[in-house]
């Protein structure tokens, strides 16, 4: 439809379109969503370069947040950043086509998405520092992991969980920035600057140079990253293999002499050595280590393998654009090939998330060295919760999701990403997973953050202006309390550790860890002797005690449950099992995994059992020992509660107890108290 620039016209050159129109070839067309069009606009009026919005401003002009090509300058396209708006082609940051999602040739997009030029040496630089992180990461990481499981957690367990936490919260804060919204500007920064923790390539200083990549090649580089380090891993379980006969070459005089020196400046420095196990690795081991790896960087592994397969429209509804890759169209040949691409990374991903969910359920009643493989799902956890890993890799999966079921409905992603994190935070809230305090306060608040950064988001896509400054105002104050949060704990458990090192105060460790003193173990061990004498003479009042317990509340009989439990797994505590009901197992419906107490007492008995064979005539008695190693180690490996020589009556125990004490005095002290501990367990 035309009007006429004023009344009373009367040159046809005066009959121009309506406001929401624009002429081409002679016709007034519709101008849709991204073009402004003011009356009398024309095409020509379009593809001049001027300002993009102004008062007064007389022309045509593509909106902000979209852009068109300058060969077709109608036809619109939704941009995901970088589109000023203007005339048709205009990209900011250096960008270019039409959506403005690539950087010119010889050039990559860092961190803020600016585009810099490829200089000499970028990739050596990157490829020499990623290899010399990773070498003084690997080895560390391996003793950590495959060091003793045990409930209680000091200040540099509690370090080392916080550092997994915080990287899982960088991802999760990755995957929900790319939620088509108005974020607040420090939150966009912080994603950008952390965008190397999740693996974007994007952030890691010209990867792109090489050979100038496409799209294609530098999404299978992504993808690629995530097998390579396993592939590393392997790799460098295999050379631990042969680091007994590079010891061996390097034991002559003088190599021995540097290397006690270096152990001995290490010392007098408080510098923490590496134990042996960081050098010799074993399967389960180099399982443990791939699991932690795949674990921490889940949330990425499954957002990255379902990028291509988030699609969404431009205006029209004709044409399609993946979201992190939006100048490539959906349909296309280079999208089908990055959707093979992603299925092969999802195949490893689910299969990790299958092999979980197993390990999770059957954790309890693996092997020693099953639990060895799996203890990167559980280690940081508390025993009787084991499988809230589980929790955490759900989230990270279930956040990436909304983007794919729903690529144009920004609102519905928003509110879908919130409850995925609600539900989280829920599960968090009742169960209390991690076994430090401080840990539970850490993750509460961090999902309080971000639940509420959500929340801010889902405000941003309104259309008034004055709201939106006010909540990136409010946004900027959570990122900030995020920041303070983190940050503040890592300063607190790095002082503890320098305490702990230099000092030798282990306390203020764990009371940090814990939120405050934990109670004294001899102080304990009291009570429960008392309360053991006291039970014994109410022996006779069992109705009277099961009156008074019905009453109990819900949650103090559980906890009086999981006492009873601990006390069985970790002390041996049990009644004799003619004197209990045939319900017992299901009275006992906790699954926990047990520390590694038993595990290394049951190790230090081998080795007297050992050393008793080459000194010893009282073959009986070693005889006797080797029963209870064994029948130990049959009973935990069928995983049940181990019973040691319950056949056996207590005063025939106590007797040769008292033959072996002559055996073993010449061992040393400890082994005749862990042969002592195995003892007593059943007496």
């Amino acid at each position: 439809e035309r009007t006429t620039l004023g009344l009373g016209s009367e040159s046809l050159a005066e009959c121009v379109c309506k406001a929401g129109s624009i002429e081409e070839d002679g016709q007034c067309v519709p101008c849709g969503i991204g073009l402004s069009c003011p009356v009398a606009s024309k095409v020509a009026g379009l593809t001049a370069h001027l300002p993009a919005s102004s008062a007064d401003f007389d022309r045509p002009f593509i909106e902000h947040g979209y852009n068109s090509d300058a060969d077709a300058p109608l036809t619109i396209y939704r941009c995901r950043e970088h589109c000023p708006g203007g005339a048709p082609g205009t990209c900011s940051a250096g960008r270019i086509g039409v959506t403005c999602a690539e950087c010119p040739a010889g050039s990559f997009a860092w961190g803020d998405g600016t585009c810099s030029a490829c200089a000499e040496g970028n990739i050596s630089l990157w490829m020499i520092s990623g290899g010399v992180v990773l070498l003084l990461c690997v080895f560390p990481a391996y003793a950590r992991l495959t060091g003793p499981y045990s409930p209680k957690i000091g200040a540099t367990g509690v370090a080392w969980s916080l550092l997994g936490l915080t990287v899982e919260i960088a991802q999760n804060l990755q995957v929900v920035s790319t939620a088509p919204t108005s974020w607040p500007p420090l939150m966009v920064r912080i994603t950008s600057s952390v965008s190397g923790l999740s693996s974007s390539l994007s952030g890691l200083g010209g990867f792109a140079c090489i050979g100038h990549a496409g799209v294609v090649m530098m999404y299978a580089g992504q993808v690629l990253i995530f097998p390579a380090v396993i592939g590393i891993v392997l790799l460098t379980f295999g050379l631990t293999k042969l680091f007994p006969f590079v010891r061996q070459a390097c034991s002559c005089a003088g190599a021995t002499r540097m290397m006690a020196c270096c152990g001995r400046l290490a010392r007098i420095c408080r510098i923490p050595l590496l134990p042996e196990r960081a050098y010799t690795w074993t399967w389960y081991g180099t399982a443990c280590l791939t699991g932690k790896f795949c674990q921490l960087t889940f949330p990425t592994m499954a957002n990255v393998g379902l990028s291509p397969m988030m699609c969404y429209s431009h205006p029209g509804g004709q044409k399609y654009s993946l979201m992190k890759y939006s100048n490539t169209f959906c349909g296309t040949s280079d999208q089908v090939v990055m959707v093979w691409a992603g299925a092969g990374l999802l195949t490893l991903t689910f299969s990790f998330l299958a092999l979980c969910i197993w390990i999770g359920l059957r954790a309890p009643a693996l092997s020693v060295q099953g639990q060895g493989a799996a203890k990167f799902l559980f280690a940081d956890f508390r025993p009787d919760v084991s499988w809230f890993g589980l929790v955490m890799l759900a989230r990270g999966l279930l956040l990436s999701l909304p983007s794919v079921v729903v690529p144009d409905s920004p609102n519905v992603q928003l509110v879908l990403m919130h409850s995925v994190i609600l539900v989280s935070m829920v599960f968090q809230a009742y169960f209390q997973p991690w076994k430090s305090s401080a840990l539970n306060l850490v993750d509460t608040i961090s999902q309080s953050l971000l639940l509420t950064l959500l929340g801010i988001g889902l405000g941003g896509l309104g259309h008034s202006e004055s709201a939106v400054r006010i909540l990136h105002l409010l946004g900027a104050v959570f990122c900030i309390a995020l920041l303070v949060a983190l940050g503040l704990a890592f300063v607190v458990l790095t002082l503890a550790i320098a305490v702990d090192k230099i000092w030798g105060y282990y306390a203020l460790g764990q009371q940090i860890a814990s939120l405050g003193a934990a109670p004294d173990s001899a102080f304990l061990v009291y009570l429960l002797q008392e309360l053991t004498g006291s039970m014994q003479k109410k022996a006779l009042q069992r109705e009277s005690l099961v009156a008074a317990m019905d009453q109990f509340g819900t949650h103090d009989a559980r906890m009086i449950l999981m006492s009873l439990t601990i006390l069985e797994m970790e002390l041996g505590l049990s009644a004799p099992s003619e004197s209990l009901d045939p319900a017992r197992d299901a009275a006992f419906p906790v699954a926990r995994v047990g520390s590694s107490t038993i595990a290394k007492r049951r190790a230090s008995c081998e080795t007297v059992v050992q050393r008793s064979r080459r000194s010893s005539t009282h073959n009986e008695s070693i005889s006797l020992a080797e029963d209870l190693v064994d029948g130990e180690q049959s009973a935990t490996s069928n995983g049940s509660k181990p019973h040691l020589a319950a056949d056996v009556p207590p005063e025939v125990l106590h007797l040769h107890l008292r033959n072996l004490k002559t055996v073993l005095e010449q061992n040393g002290e400890q082994q005749l108290q862990d042969i002592k501990y195995l003892v007593s367990v059943d007496t």
